[in-house]
């Protein structure tokens, strides 16, 4: 701390303003890391939010508290960040993240799956030798209790996070239905969607008991905020990151500013990659065109954002089969396309939700009620690229996801959508009356494709703005120990971090990344 403090001292700061680590944005990454690094009680740690501090889990608005409640199903609830986004060509829509305690992991579905083994072993291949599937298991192991199975060679017992899948002598009917149509076509039952052998039809795991949502801020951070290293402060809005002779020093929260040894940015794949751009760091063409003094270069800042593009086919059943007050979604079946030739690449997720789309909870019209069949693309090829309007943090950026550029995307979006077709054919189906309302089989490839251009959909799952690679690589912005290239002092530990998304959904590898970095930064 020595040489921060030589730095510090003559800008004057309160000592109560200085600190060994400052971790900005308290969501799912942000949480976890504050929680462990404070586990050494001589380092100072404050953890900074933007949102509000709801504290225990029984203070935060009752839905936030059940299981089933996600930002799209209830766009307006507090804690709800709202940014407009270009999806596809002529396609736009609102992109949501959490913000408050506890981020995203407070008002998404609560679904709680790894990513397949391949996305990791992927990374170590492409330059981060260190980020095998083997390599990570232990932290999958170290943050998780796993209801159903317990210690194992790759769950764990004794973590902070709940995992319970839905008990399946207890599914609700369309679960049941999703599952015997999928075997039926030949699918595999997975016992284990978190094994290491993923693939296949099988039920969701979940961070929720009994129906309730086990967040991160619940779960790692309200057992210690007592700590006395420990300061979490809210509703503080980190508005530039403090550089000095090439070393990040601290942050700006308005007229306020704190200093630190080390500055980590935990905000997620919109705002990390924007507050590191209006701080200097980022394509110094993009950033002298704004009037923002360049701190360091580095054109990737902010490029190959992806997502899991999405489309709901739309489907029709006789009302008194749908649990409406049920989780949303209970099974999943992993699917891969037959242009890739091996099953164990899977690049698809399908399941039954109780949405008609993504801004629509279930629509009731007479006794008949519409679903969606969620296909989602788990390997996409196209890239987008978020920038900066203006040189404030506090204008929202340009994000532009790029969903479809790639072709290769559109025709294995148009598999699952024929598939989930085939799934609603099936005669577990047909005994709930269930209609697909999308006549895909009548439909030509050019109508499809039409059809899914009009209607994709994000999967709210951003990532890869600040992604690791090795020095040298001009796709990186942060080395595999999460240590932004070019400015000491500074690290992004997120979902932006990651070198590609991992082909399910994020939250359960975000705080594995975030249990690793803890581990680095304790050694």
């Amino acid at each position: 701390m020595e040489d921060a403090k030589r730095l510090l001292s003559p800008k004057g700061a309160d000592a109560d303003r200085e600190f060994d680590v400052i971790v900005v944005g308290g969501g799912s990454s942000g949480c976890t890391l504050a929680a462990r690094l404070s586990q050494q009680a001589g380092r100072r740690v404050l953890l900074l939010e933007a949102g509000a501090d709801y504290g225990p889990i029984s203070s935060l608005p009752l839905p936030m508290q059940r299981a089933n409640v996600s930002p799209t199903t209830d766009p307006t609830s507090v804690g709800v960040r709202t940014y407009q986004a270009t999806l596809a060509a002529n396609v736009s829509a609102p992109s949501f993240r959490g913000e408050l305690l506890g981020g995203t992991s407070v008002i998404n579905g609560a679904v709680f799956t790894r990513g397949h083994p391949h996305d990791y072993d992927g990374w170590a291949a492409d330059g981060c030798d260190a980020w095998s599937y083997e390599s990570v298991v232990p932290y999958f192991q170290r943050l998780e209790t796993d209801l159903d199975f317990g210690a194992t060679d790759v769950h764990g017992a004794e973590g902070p996070m709940p995992v319970k899948r839905p008990p399946a002598d207890r599914l609700n009917p369309v679960t049941t239905s999703f599952v015997d149509s999928c075997l039926k076509l030949g699918f595999r039952w997975d016992p284990d969607l978190n094994g290491r052998h993923p693939g296949g039809v099988g039920l969701m795991p979940m961070n929720a008991t009994m129906g309730e949502r086990q967040n991160v801020a619940q779960r790692y951070l309200e057992p210690v905020r007592l700590r006395d290293n420990l300061t979490v402060l809210s509703q503080q809005s980190v508005t530039e990151i403090l550089i000095e002779k090439g070393r990040a020093i601290g942050v700006r929260c308005g007229t306020s500013r704190f200093y630190g040894e080390e500055i980590v940015l935990c905000a997620g794949a919109l705002v990390s990659p924007h507050l590191l751009m209006v701080s200097g760091i980022g394509p110094a063409d993009m950033l002298n065109g704004l009037g923002i003094p360049v701190r360091h270069d580095n054109d990737a800042v902010g490029r190959h954002l992806t997502d899991h593009p999405s489309i709901y086919i739309p489907f029709s059943l006789d009302s008194r089969w749908v649990d409406r007050d049920g989780a949303h979604c209970e099974a999943n079946l992993g699917y891969y396309s037959a242009d890739l030739g091996n099953p164990d690449e899977q690049d698809m997720r399908i399941f039954p939700t109780l949405r008609s789309n993504h801004w629509s909870v279930v629509a009731v019209d007479g006794d008949r009620t519409s679903l969606g069949m969620l296909c989602q693309l788990g390997r996409e090829t196209s890239r987008g690229r978020l920038t900066p309007s203006s040189p404030q943090i506090g204008t929202d950026p340009i994000i532009d996801y790029g969903f479809l550029s790639e072709s290769g995307d559109l025709g294995r979006l148009a598999d699952g959508a024929r598939l989930a077709d085939e799934i609603l054919a099936g005669p577990a189906f047909s005994k709930l009356g269930a209609v697909c309302e999308l006549p895909i089989r009548d439909m030509s490839a050019n109508e499809l494709n039409d059809w899914i251009r009009a209607n994709i959909k994000t999967g709210y799952h951003p990532a890869s703005t600040c992604r690791m690679g090795p020095a040298g690589d001009p796709t990186a912005v942060v080395d595999q120990e999460f240590r932004v290239h070019g400015v000491d002092g500074l690290r992004v530990v997120d979902v932006s971090a990651m070198r590609t998304l991992v082909r399910r959904a994020p939250n359960v590898s975000t705080i594995m990344m975030a249990e690793r970095a803890a581990q680095l930064m304790n050694n």
